[in-house]
């Protein structure tokens, strides 16, 4: 297994130029990303911040009569608003991985979050041990690497 620690840096090839990428873990756990016989491991930086998502509710009650006579307040949160907390300012030549809450409600060229759908490999408690690929929520990431001067490509390690 290749392992990324503290936001490692992973060269990228572009034509005839590697470019040199840096990936920063900003989720609670180290991220393993399997691609056939190859596994990449990025480490959580311990240093950096832990990007999350804060949701701001409202708690309202509905009653509801659960038997003649007997009414009982049901509290429900309502949820006002989302607020990303801790996600560093985009910089260059740095690619964030973020959970994918955080990655959909900012939807920035430089976030990918872990693809946890039904293709990850789960242990016998359902807890995720690696995932296919990393996963983007903006249209055209590809084609903003490209205008900045950065593409992605294959990796060498």
């Amino acid at each position: 297994m290749v392992k990324i620690g503290n936001g490692g840096h992973v060269p990228i090839k572009r034509e005839t130029e590697l470019v040199e990428i840096k990936f920063l873990n900003l989720t609670p756990h180290p991220v393993v990303v399997a691609n056939g016989n190859l596994r990449m491991k990025f480490e959580r930086d311990p240093q950096a911040p832990l990007a999350r998502i804060e949701i701001i509710t409202e708690t309202k009650v509905i009653q509801s009569e659960v038997a003649p006579g007997i009414i009982i307040d049901i509290p429900i949160q309502e949820v006002k608003r989302y607020e990303v907390i801790d996600l560093p300012d985009p910089e260059p030549g740095i690619i964030y991985i973020v959970s994918a809450m955080v990655a959909n409600h900012i939807q920035r060229h430089d976030l990918v979050a872990p693809i946890t759908d039904a293709s990850c490999e789960r242990d016998e408690r359902g807890r995720v041990i690696s995932v296919k690929g990393l996963q983007s929520f903006t249209q055209g990431m590809y084609e903003e690497r490209k205008r900045v001067g950065k593409t992605f490509g294959t990796v060498k390690v």
